[in-house]
């Protein structure tokens, strides 16, 4: 089965294993145990990596990994609240010159009228120096009562210490 479909697959489960909470897909935190348990998703299987790229990561690499995938999260986080200052996340390189807001920036990674519900990461690769780190991952969305599977890259780059997003996209079948 190859990823794609492996991914494809995982989504349904998460979907029909609940990952919909009964409040609405746009839900806060939970205050009770009882729903968040019910309707938390379930790991079927992980995803395959080479175990030889994981194994020649140093700490600080680890690291690096867990902030930059934290930064791709509460980027998301930030977009989908409209009081959330997803800005802080996105380096220049990102804008191009470009005065882009909200509206535009969902639009040019997730489109209209669409839900980012999940992301997961599936790969990961770094450049040479170690400062820019490029994630694969895969997308479930929810647009016009249809849930979707994408894959997306994100790339990241390391400014004085900091991670920023450079460049993101989603493809949709």
């Amino acid at each position: 089965m190859n990823l794609f479909k492996k991914i494809f697959v995982m989504g349904v489960f998460a979907v029909a294993s609940g990952f919909w909470p009964v409040s609405g897909f746009c839900a806060g935190p939970k205050e009770d145990v009882f729903e968040t348990n019910l309707f938390q998703t379930i790991e079927i299987s992980s995803f395959a990596i080479n175990p030889e790229k994981l194994t020649k990561l140093t700490a600080v690499d680890k690291k690096d990994l867990l902030l930059a995938k934290d930064v791709l999260r509460r980027f998301f986080i930030s977009l989908d609240d409209s009081d959330g200052n997803y800005n802080q996340y996105l380096s220049p390189a990102f804008f191009a010159g470009k005065t882009l807001n909200r509206q535009d920036i969902r639009k040019k990674i997730i489109a209209d009228e669409t839900d980012l519900l999940k992301i997961g990461i599936t790969n990961f690769d770094f450049n040479g120096n170690r400062k820019t780190v490029v994630f694969d991952f895969y997308a479930i969305v929810y647009v016009e009562g249809v849930f979707s599977l994408g894959e997306g890259k994100a790339q990241l780059e390391k400014h004085t210490g900091s991670w920023n997003i450079s460049g993101i996209t989603i493809n949709r079948p």
